[in-house]
């Protein structure tokens, strides 16, 4: 392994900093928007979707390419990344603020459809090979996810006047905007600075798609969640919904777009060889993971630690298998 020059490393904190502006961008915005709209749709929906936007991109990009298996990779990846790293350090960015559970309006349907969709992905593309249904099913689980959002809106202040309310949803709307183009400009070059750097260090396009990439692609969601979790209770229960309602867009309508996408461009998508399983049965398993820890966890410092601890164990088993 050689040492990086300092141009590329120079590149990837450049486009680091940007990605990470864009994250705290995004946590400003749905805070904002937690004044006039619930919390799972503001969470679960409107920030889990733009801040899947890194994996769609890239997803995307790699199918197109013919490169399915790293587009699945990086889709593992960020499930993994996310409910371990991600969680674990939102968590010990600001401790528990007195909260007894994760848990939020909505949060039982959203669990049930988190592991629901990883499991029959995993059965469908490993046991019993049906690829086309696997995506046409992940496409059908991101609608019932949409219609379970239910009730979108929550009180608005009665001294709030009609250019008031107006004001208070454009401002948000807006930084979401803002921080959704600065995503969708600088991630394909963040991208391509991490792969510079795993090629001048000698590391594998396998393990880039499942440890470097989902770290790239997490770093909105990572500032966001930093963010939202420590503005008060709405916000610790939105930051929460953003990391199961980005990851059952990821398992539903990114995972299902992929597997379709792959069919139609005539390479459909095969798991074969341990590396291929390994990675989905590690993604399902950190779904498993992240759905135990919002059903039933406690927030506290010795939940965000283990979290780390199995972020840890999972790259570690992911470098050395």
């Amino acid at each position: 392994m050689t040492l990086p020059g300092p141009g590329v490393v120079l590149s990837f904190l450049f486009y680091l900093a940007i990605i990470g502006g864009a994250g705290l961008l995004l946590g400003r915005g749905a805070e904002s928007l937690l004044t006039r709209f619930s919390v799972k749709l503001t969470g679960g929906v409107i920030l889990g979707f733009v801040e899947t936007l890194p994996e769609y991109i890239f997803a995307i990009i790699a199918v197109s390419k013919g490169s399915s298996q790293v587009a699945l990779g990086s889709a593992y990846g960020g499930n993994i990344v996310l409910f371990t790293l991600v969680f674990g350090l939102m968590i010990l960015s600001s401790g528990s603020k007195g909260a007894t559970s994760f848990g939020y309006k909505g949060s039982k349907s959203d669990i049930a459809i988190l592991l629901f969709s990883s499991t029959l992905f995993l059965i469908l593309l490993v046991g019993i090979h049906m690829v086309l249904v696997a995506g046409l099913s992940m496409i059908a689980l991101f609608g019932l996810f949409l219609v379970s959002v239910g009730p979108v809106g929550v009180e608005v202040s009665d001294a709030l006047t009609a250019s008031d309310k107006h004001r208070s949803l454009v401002a948000p709307l807006l930084l979401l905007v803002i921080a959704a183009a600065l995503i969708v400009a600088f991630i394909d070059p963040l991208l391509n600075s991490v792969e510079q750097l795993s090629t001048v260090t000698g590391i594998s396009p396998i393990l880039l798609s499942l440890i470097f990439v989902p770290l790239a692609n997490e770093l909105p969601e990572l500032f966001s969640s930093i963010k939202l979790y420590s503005s008060g209770e709405n916000g610790r229960k939105a930051a929460v919904a953003s990391l199961l309602g980005s990851k059952i867009q990821s398992n539903t309508l990114l995972l299902g777009s992929v597997v379709l996408l792959a069919s139609f461009l005539g390479n459909p998508i095969s798991v074969s060889g341990n590396s291929s399983k390994l990675s989905l049965y590690a993604m399902v398993a950190t779904s498993y993971l992240g759905a135990l820890v919002v059903g039933r966890a406690k927030p506290s410092r010795r939940t965000g630690i283990l979290l780390l601890l199995a972020y840890l164990l999972s790259s570690v088993g992911l470098l050395t298998f």
